[in-house]
C-alpha cells in the first residue's frame, strides 16, 4: 500500500475510464506522465493514502509538459492554459467534496464520501465549459469507476 498526491480531476478521471472499461492503463508515449502508474495503483487496490492538491501532482511529475511544477499545455483546439483550466476544476472539486488540499486522507474514507455525496452537480458544477453530453458521460461511468474500485477497497 502506497501514498500518492493527486488532482481531484485526475482522480475523478481514473473513476470515469475505469468504468468506461479501461482495467490496464499503459503509459501515454505523448507526454510521458504518469496517469498509467497512478491509475493502475487505484484500480489494483495498492494505494492507502491520497493527498489532494490543485498543483503539480504525481501524474503530472515527468510530464513533457510540467514546466517549474506548472502545466505549459494548453486546453486541445484551443490557446487557453491548461493550468488555470484545471486549477479552476480542482478547486471547484475540493469545495464540492470537501477536500482539504494538502491533508492525507485513507483512500477508503474517499471512496465512502464519493458514493456518498458525489453526483451530477458535482460535474456540473466543476466542469463549467462542459456540454451535457460529457457531464452525463463523466458522471455515468465515474459511478461505474468508483464501484468497481470501492470492491478492491473491501
Amino acid at each position: 500500500m502506497c501514498k500518492i498526491k493527486v488532482k481531484p480531476h485526475h482522480f475523478l478521471d481514473i473513476l470515469k475510464l475505469h468504468g468506461k472499461g479501461l482495467d490496464i492503463f499503459v503509459p501515454d508515449d505523448k507526454y510521458k506522465h504518469d496517469f498509467y502508474k497512478i491509475a493502475n495503483l487505484i484500480v489494483n487496490g495498492d494505494v492507502e493514502t491520497i493527498i489532494f492538491t490543485i498543483s503539480s501532482d504525481d501524474i503530472c511529475k515527468p510530464c513533457i509538459y510540467n514546466k517549474n511544477n506548472k502545466c505549459s499545455d494548453n486546453v486541445k483546439n484551443t490557446d487557453k492554459s491548461k493550468e488555470m483550466h484545471n486549477i479552476g476544476i480542482d478547486e471547484k472539486l475540493m469545495e464540492e467534496l470537501n477536500l482539504v488540499e494538502g491533508e492525507e486522507v485513507n483512500i477508503r474514507y474517499v471512496l465512502e464520501l464519493l458514493k456518498d455525496i458525489l453526483c451530477f452537480r458535482t460535474y456540473q458544477h466543476s466542469w463549467v465549459h462542459a456540454d451535457d453530453e460529457e457531464l452525463n458521460f463523466r458522471y455515468k461511468f465515474g459511478l461505474i469507476g468508483l464501484g468497481k474500485v470501492i470492491k478492491q477497497y473491501k
